[in-house]
């Protein structure tokens, strides 16, 4: 692990920070978890999230401004759920706080719109599913390829109450 990162700002992401932001999910240990980055994906959730709260596209930044990770998100619009797409940080960040302070953003935002749960699938055999049992993340079930046609692999799926 490396050392916690003396200040990690997020704010919400802007096209200009695809580049970065896709560096990040194309490292090694990054890729296995996360996959592809899609471009149009992200730019529409950038142009959405400006006129619709429901959509949340966050970037965070180190102390120098370099973009050390990202999360996508969005909320139902019943208003009960909060669904986490994808987060990732930068590696040469791992264990610096990034992921901690940008789940805590996105909880932050969604508890401010009075959402009840906070929901996300984690791929099965990747290591971040212990860290998500440790931000209070419970285990609720999992989705087998067989229940999917082109899905290659199981989901965990993890839930935390935000109420």
């Amino acid at each position: 692990m490396r050392s916690r990162l003396k200040k990690v700002f997020i704010r919400a992401a802007k096209p200009r920070d695809y580049a970065a932001c896709r560096r990040m999910a194309n490292q090694k240990e990054n890729r296995e978890g996360l996959g592809f980055v899609s471009r149009i994906v992200f730019n529409d959730f950038a142009a959405r999230q400006s006129k619709d709260s429901r959509y949340i596209l966050l970037v965070a930044e180190d102390g120098q401004g370099k973009v050390v990770g990202f999360a996508r998100a969005l909320r139902l619009l019943n208003g009960t759920q909060t669904t986490l797409h994808e987060i990732c940080r930068d590696m040469a960040c791992k264990g610096g706080g990034v992921g901690r302070a940008l789940l805590k953003k996105v909880e932050d935002m969604s508890r401010s719109h009075g959402i009840a749960r906070f929901f996300l699938k984690v791929p099965d055999g990747i290591g971040a599913a212990k860290a998500y049992e440790r931000f209070g993340f419970k285990r609720v079930g999992i989705e087998s390829p067989q229940d999917f046609p082109g899905r290659k692999r199981r989901l965990k799926l993890y839930e935390k109450e935000l109420v």
